[in-house]
């Protein structure tokens, strides 16, 4: 099983996300003999703050414009592009991220940020809505919230959950058309701040606590004075894998943390796992497909030496690369680290690098 906590915010104060884990170590093996390495993540809860405008040039409102065929499920071409643009999203962020971390851990959720961006994208307009799409690599226009509104609802039931608030400045004047549709399309109810700022921060916290099954204590130290509106996103993944490892085969195991270092880990194991996987060259990295239950899947990228940029890995893998390369499952040994990993970041200097030089604006 594979357990992600992470809270999403998003503010005229706020961000944050959980995600994506890599790391060499040794995992797979198949049964004819030949080395592999591999990698995991478990529980992820990391927080960032963003800043956000509120207003920009007159124009029409990006809700107004939302054709009526986005509120049908999207075609197999549509959620391919959508999986295309995550896919080069999360390589732009992960690069940017990689550049600046001194942790030797990094976990990112992609997923968390794009929910956030393109639930800004639902009051957004003109310049600024323009610049979301640029940012997210989409091209969907004002579908984008539905399409992955809609990703979300279908990612299995039990397995993905995503609670939202949103806070709102007593009296704030905002569109009635985006309340309505950041309910529902992302579960938002809308909650006026008292203007107290203790009492309104131990409401925020002990609604985050709820969210995260007290996961997620003491979120917010102190909430900003000019904050006029709060988008909160509790994001739950428990992930059951379809072919089970047996406990009994759990034992402890050294995880490479470099080539010199190594550390002693649990490790789950199975002799004849049933695995897709396939070799991917320049650089040289072994992609592996563990199938979880709900037609889901937690796919692990394995260098073959230490020597290795995410970055330039990420940049050329693509959805299509993914999923045309998995034949058929082979009866493989594995040995996959259990860990619990956390990580915080603050995006702001991340998400302004990607191309929000610009104060986000938008007509709510």
């Amino acid at each position: 099983m594979t357990l992600l906590w992470g809270l999403l915010v998003l503010c005229l104060s706020c961000l944050q996300g959980p995600y994506f884990a890599l790391s060499p170590v040794s995992a797979l093996e198949p049964l004819d003999p030949q080395p592999v390495s591999g990698l995991t993540q478990e529980k992820v809860p990391p927080l960032a703050l963003l800043k956000l405008g509120n207003q920009e040039p007159d124009g029409q409102d990006a809700l107004k414009r939302s054709p009526g065929d986005c509120k049908g499920a999207p075609t197999p071409e549509q959620t391919r592009r959508l999986a295309q643009a995550m896919m080069a999203f999360s390589a732009d962020l992960f690069s940017l991220v990689s550049e600046k971390s001194t942790s030797p851990n990094l976990i990112l959720s992609p997923l968390s940020v794009a929910l956030a961006l393109s639930h800004l994208a639902l009051g957004a307009q003109n310049q600024t809505l323009r610049r979301l799409h640029q940012v997210l690599h989409v091209d969907s226009g004002p579908c984008l919230p539905h399409l992955l509104s809609h990703l979300c609802q279908n990612l299995g039931p039990g397995a993905f959950r995503l609670a939202a608030r949103m806070y709102l400045q007593k009296g704030f004047p905002i569109k009635k058309d985006f309340l309505e549709q950041s309910e529902q399309l992302f579960g938002a109810k809308p909650v006026s701040l008292t203007g107290r700022a203790e009492e309104d921060r131990a409401n925020i916290n002990q609604w985050v606590k709820e969210a995260t099954e007290g996961k997620i204590e003491d979120f917010l130290s102190e909430l900003p004075d000019d904050t006029v509106l709060l988008l909160l996103n509790a994001i739950h993944f428990q992930g059951f894998w379809r072919n089970k490892f047996d406990p009994s085969l759990t034992k402890k195991g050294s995880f490479h943390l470099d080539e010199q270092f190594t550390v002693p880990v649990d490790m789950m194991h199975s002799y004849t796992y049933p695995l897709r996987f396939f070799l991917l060259e320049q650089p040289e990295i072994q992609v592996a497909h563990f199938p979880f239950k709900n037609n889901m899947s937690f796919v692990v990228l394995v260098p073959t030496s230490f020597e290795w940029n995410v970055s330039q890995l990420l940049a050329n893998l693509s959805w299509d690369t993914l999923n045309q390369q998995f034949l058929w499952e082979t009866p493989t040994k594995v040995q996959l680290p259990k860990l619990n990993l956390k990580y915080q970041l603050d995006l702001v200097t991340t998400l302004s690098e990607l191309g929000e030089k610009e104060k986000l604006g938008c007509r709510y």
